[in-house]
């Protein structure tokens, strides 16, 4: 975590959610490194969804990203249109992915619905 955040960062952050310890940290980076996500967005997504780390786990992020392939996005729009704009999407199931995705077409959230839903 401190290739990520300054000392002063990270202890702030832990502060605020010390679980994030024992949470497998390395996994994660590696999973985020995997799909081509960069410093500064991994730092974000840390830094506003500490939850999501501690809460769910690389094999449903892993699913998740799966299933907005399926839908028509690519690597791009996954992590700049999709997670960017909602990282919890990364511990969603399935179906709860289908319905978001299904809500912000409906309010031009800035996707389209997918083919396949």
């Amino acid at each position: 975590m401190l290739r990520l955040f300054s000392s002063q960062e990270l202890v702030h952050l832990l502060q605020g959610h010390p679980q994030l310890l024992q949470c497998p940290f390395a996994s994660w980076l590696d999973f985020f490194n995997s799909f081509g996500f960069n410093t500064s967005q991994i730092k974000n997504l840390v830094s506003q969804q500490p939850r999501m780390l501690i809460d769910s786990d690389v094999a449903t992020a892993g699913a998740a990203i799966l299933r907005l392939k399926q839908l028509g996005f690519d690597n791009d729009e996954v992590r700049h249109r999709v997670v960017a704009y909602c990282p919890q999407v990364l511990a969603m199931p399935e179906q709860d992915i289908d319905m978001l995705i299904r809500l912000w077409s409906k309010f031009g959230v800035g996707v389209d619905e997918r083919a396949g839903m």
